[in-house]
């Protein structure tokens, strides 16, 4: 019929905007695929002015262009620079009256809108799904599939990689009178809910973060016994991505479980090991195995940040900043780069470099540059072991003022609140709950 049409119609160009499902494009010979650019600050607001959405309720429209054009279109890129999911965002606001900040709250609501609302706008059409299920239980199929491939590190998946995650499903288990085969599960993702979309011969998430929010969404269902497994395995993974938000809306999902059976157990552990040794020093050489700081001019930009994924989202939660790197004394045996200004032939201007970067024939042309700058680093564990060597900045790092001594003693304070928290106080049931 559509090559009838073309046919009648042969001196027209024809547009058709459809869900990403290549394999039923095949038989457009006479059709391109384009793929769609991000939209800019600018499109995304021609876009949303041109939608036609609620006539009868004009200020929403309004209100949510103007988010858009203060802060909306930055906070949320991810979803503004896309065409559908700028709808959606959109749909979702008609209900909030506003995009809620927490971000697990509005991935909930955007899968809402892409199981139903989106569908259900038009009109007598509805779009079921290909395995039968309700909308509900698919989410439960793909909330599992989200954190099998999520645990995985499978961010991209051939379809030989989608098969066989979805046979280690056990939600379908659950479903005895049901039959869902693999191929419809991945159709429903693709087609109907377009969470999923296939290019370059894999399949990819329409967005890492909604892998992230399904992946939190399945940990929060779990046993409480099973969480502080669950932030072990946090605190143990080494390859992680830095704009990984995972641990973060598992956190806002349930704050209160994570504190009790993630942090308290973590910072219980972390402060018997110190109590043990030496306290404040063995609390330095746990969470910050090397330090490293500054003096002078440089070209240095340095955090302080420690290796244990725990103490660090725990120091953000808390608002504690990266210690500072300025203000130590000066140690010559801990310096690792000197700095100075130098000529560059080519620029015609003095540049900052370390030394070790000067050319071998600088010095006979211009003579030793005078040093302006110096990068230390050093490993706590070897302070203590040489107190005269080191004892000025063994002094700095015990000082009231140190970053490092008010995170030692911040993070013991708020264990204390947790583990108070856990037993609260009252006669009746009223005042303990």
């Amino acid at each position: 019929e559509l090559e009838q049409f073309t046919d009648r119609y042969s001196e027209n160009r024809f547009v058709i905007s459809s869900r990403p499902d290549l394999n039923n494009f095949v038989s457009f010979s006479r059709f391109l695929i384009f793929k769609l650019n991000v939209f800019s600050h600018d499109q995304a607001l021609e876009l949303v002015d041109k939608l036609e959405f609620r006539p009868d309720e004009p200020a929403i429209k309004h209100k949510f262009s103007e988010a858009l054009k203060t802060d909306l279109y930055r906070t949320h890129h991810a979803f503004t620079a896309n065409p559908l999911l700028l709808t959606i965002m959109l749909m979702t606001f008609e209900q909030y009256a506003e995009v809620p900040s927490k971000m697990h709250i509005f991935y909930r609501e955007a899968f809402s809108v892409l199981a139903s609302k989106h569908d259900a706008s038009k009109g007598a059409y509805q779009r079921t799904l290909k395995t039968g299920l309700t909308s509900h239980r698919l989410e439960e199929y793909f909330t599992e599939f989200c954190f099998r491939t999520y645990f995985l590190e499978k961010f991209e998946l051939s379809e030989d990689d989608f098969f066989r995650v979805f046979t280690e499903l056990k939600e379908p288990k659950k479903d005895s009178t049901e039959n869902v085969a693999a191929g419809d599960f991945l159709t429903d993702l693709c087609s109907n809910l377009c969470v999923l979309y296939y290019d370059a011969g894999k399949y990819h998430f329409i967005h890492r973060s909604f892998q992230e929010y399904f992946c939190a969404l399945f940990l929060s269902k779990q046993k409480d016994r099973m969480l502080q497994s669950i932030g072990e395995h946090f605190e143990n993974r080494r390859t992680r991505m830095f704009s990984d938000k995972t641990f973060e809306m598992l956190y806002d999902m349930i704050p209160d479980k994570v504190e009790e059976y993630i942090f308290i157990p973590y910072l219980e552990d972390l402060y018997r090991r110190c109590d043990e040794a030496n306290g404040y020093s063995t609390f330095l050489e746990i969470a910050y195995p090397y330090i490293r700081y500054e003096d002078g001019e440089t070209n240095e930009w340095i955090l302080n940040t420690s290796p244990s994924f725990l103490l660090t989202f725990i120091k953000n939660l808390r608002k504690y900043f990266h210690p500072s790197s300025y203000d130590f004394p000066h140690v010559e045996s801990l310096i690792v780069d000197e700095y100075v200004f130098a000529y560059d032939d080519e620029a015609h201007e003095y540049v900052l470099i370390t030394k070790s970067e000067l050319d071998s024939y600088y010095e006979f042309e211009y003579g030793i540059p005078e040093t302006v700058g110096r990068a230390y680093e050093f490993s706590p564990s070897t302070l203590w072991n040489d107190p005269e060597l080191y004892q000025e900045l063994i002094d700095h790092l015990e000082g009231d003022e140190c970053d490092f001594k008010k995170e030692y003693l911040g993070l013991r304070n708020y264990l204390t609140e947790l583990q108070e928290k856990q037993n609260p106080q009252g006669s009746t049931l009223l005042e303990i709950l």
